[in-house]
């Protein structure tokens, strides 16, 4: 749970950050090559 004190926007970016972090670290990938239409899963 992110905290009520950030914008929208800067619980956006927080997620984003997570996500680019997970992914780099091979923690989760998509499962599909439609990014627009991808869902997120653990590997």
């Amino acid at each position: 749970m992110l905290p009520d004190t950030l914008s929208n926007r800067q619980k956006n970016g927080r997620i984003n950050t997570i996500l680019t972090y997970m992914r780099r670290k091979n923690i989760i990938k998509t499962d599909s090559d439609n990014h627009q239409l991808s869902n997120w899963i653990l590997v």
